[in-house]
């Protein structure tokens, strides 16, 4: 083996050791957000239970305002079931982070085809980025970017 194949090797371990090491801020950062968002709802929920308690006890005549206190019950459920889904995209993103490692040693057509494994489009920028030589924070900006841009726009958000 060259010192120049030595040295493009290296630099082609770098990048996966790079995708493996950016995947895993980008689960611990997308869990820390899930966990606060979470704990808000289920605090708001206890906010509307409460309130509906207190208006039964009080008031049985003011129906349309009780079933108003319910609808946001149900939507404050609804919005935490899917933020729930948070931990299926975190399990997901570790297997990706293994698949990510084994691909250091494995061969280059397993690393080219590698992007095909990922079922996130956020897994698959960072992968794309980091490949092409973009820093780590810089992945997960284009990453975070898209995100957004998803959420701004009104698109649709993948469920699992």
């Amino acid at each position: 083996m060259t010192k120049q194949h030595k040295m493009e090797t290296a630099t082609e371990q770098d990048k996966f050791k790079n995708l493996a090491r950016a995947l895993i801020r980008f689960c611990i950062k997308d869990g820390d957000n899930a966990s606060n968002e979470l704990s808000e709802k289920l605090c708001r929920m206890q906010q509307h239970v409460s309130k509906l308690e207190s208006q039964i006890t009080e008031n049985t005549e003011n129906k349309e305002e009780l079933y108003a206190s319910l609808g946001d019950l149900k939507l404050e459920i609804m919005e935490s079931v899917v933020i729930l889904q948070f931990f299926d995209r975190v399990a997901q993103r570790l297997d990706h982070v293994l698949l990510s490692i084994d691909a250091i040693d494995s061969n280059e057509e397993f690393r080219a085809n590698m992007s095909m494994h990922f079922t996130m489009e956020d897994e698959r920028i960072i992968h794309n980025a980091l490949l092409s030589g973009d820093t780590i924070s810089v992945a997960i900006d284009k990453a975070n970017n898209k995100l957004n841009q998803i959420i701004d726009n009104n698109d649709d958000i993948e469920l699992f």
